[in-house]
């Protein structure tokens, strides 16, 4: 098997936008031994990370880039990766090709990847593809709530099948405003001033899950401030350099096993003079501390009082 890789892969602006890692992971992607004529296939990260020589925390850093200049998607759950416009440049020729392909579906696990590849599909006019679409129909997945696929012509000049839509354009539910935290009526203090910094206000509870497994984890010693200082200064960074918000990390990824919170939490090394945060949940503890206090004081009191009497 082989894969017809265009010479504009070199020109393109958003491959020049990334890395030399996002590009060697951007040709293995499209070139791996594990590759199918779908472009969608299963591949956990560790068959990834032994092919490259690379440990986890360098191939997902890298795959998280792809993710978010629309590339490629990754469903985590179920190790499978969608290259989004690997059929664009290696489309389905001829019936053989459909029947091979429709074989290839049916070898990979139940993946919400599907729903895209499905758009992907549904461009295609040609009388055979009929039965992939037909057998697409039945594998089909109700449509997740991370992202909202957009149609695209494949014969035309934009290539990016698979699109986030912008954080302006969510619902209140999805910015966070209709979400009632983690089976109680709010979230902690300092994770929602953490949010209220926050650059891209999505998928909240799953924000707040990556929260309390890095705050709770004592061997990894981050505080809940660290993480509050992290979010503001990338925010800042991301005001700074005028970063498309297609482009800025969804809060749980900041937060994920890659860590990118880490590169702020002292601040931006390219802009030395930012105004430091000025961390209100710790003023908010104070003010609490003392209420408890008075709370206290006044209990003593009134004890007092009825032990006289």
């Amino acid at each position: 098997m082989y894969t017809r890789v265009e010479s504009q892969f070199w020109q393109d602006d958003k491959m020049r936008s990334v890395d030399c890692d996002e590009r060697f992971l951007m040709l293995y992607l499209l070139t791996s031994p594990h590759r199918n004529i779908l472009g969608l296939y299963f591949l956990p990260i560790p068959y990834a990370c032994f092919d490259l020589g690379w440990d986890e925390k360098r191939f997902t850093k890298a795959l998280e880039k792809l993710e978010w200049i629309n590339r490629i998607k990754y469903d985590h759950k179920n190790h499978t990766v969608l290259v989004c416009n690997y059929l664009k440049y290696n489309p389905l020729e001829n019936p053989n090709q459909v029947k091979s392909a429709i074989d290839k579906l049916n070898e990979l696990p139940e993946t919400p990847l599907i729903q895209d590849f499905k758009v992907v599909i549904e461009q295609f006019e040609k009388e055979f593809m009929e039965p992939l679409k037909e057998q697409l129909n039945k594998r089909f997945i109700q449509p997740v709530t991370e992202t909202v696929t957009e149609t695209v012509s494949v014969s035309g000049t934009e290539d990016n099948v698979c699109v986030d839509t912008p954080a302006e354009n969510l619902s209140e539910e999805d910015n966070g405003a209709q979400d009632n935290g983690p089976g109680k009526g709010e979230y902690p203090t300092e994770f929602e001033e953490f949010w209220s910094y926050y650059p891209r206000r999505v998928e909240k509870k799953a924000a707040f899950k990556n929260w309390n497994t890095l705050v709770n984890n004592k061997s990894s010693k981050i505080s809940p401030h660290d993480l509050i200082k992290a979010s503001y200064y990338y925010a800042e960074e991301c005001k700074l350099k005028n970063t498309a918000v297609q482009y800025v990390k969804h809060a749980k990824t900041f937060l994920g096993p890659s860590k990118p919170f880490e590169d702020y939490i002292n601040g931006i090394a390219e802009y030395p003079d930012i105004e430091k945060p000025k961390i209100r949940s710790n003023v908010q503890k104070a003010l609490d501390l003392v209420k408890k206090s008075e709370q206290e004081e006044l209990q003593k009191n009134e004890q007092g009082d009825s032990d006289i009497w």
